[in-house]
């Protein structure tokens, strides 16, 4: 389970919802499925990973393929181990 260090809480599933598009939150801890993540190695790409919900199975992303501070994050379909986005550096 990630835990964000500045607040103690963690990523959530808002809902929680397996749509396109549904906002990620900070939440208290629960354990729950909605915040769960798996980190995913990307093929053929060394220590880079699509981060997945465990609840809904969709992938980390940011909205609008923004590089822009304070974007918004959401979860979307992964497409073949990455989303609109770019994936996390390990």
């Amino acid at each position: 389970m990630a835990v964000a260090q500045h607040s103690q809480q963690c990523p959530n599933n808002a809902g929680p919802s397996s749509a396109d598009g549904n906002v990620q939150q900070q939440n208290y801890c629960d354990g729950g499925d909605q915040q769960l993540w798996n980190f995913v190695p990307v093929a053929g790409v060394a220590d880079r990973y699509t981060v997945v919900n465990q609840q809904s199975g969709r992938c980390l992303d940011v909205s609008g393929v923004s590089s822009a501070d304070g974007a918004a994050v959401h979860q979307w379909t992964c497409l073949n181990g990455l989303t609109s986005s770019s994936p996390c550096a390990g």
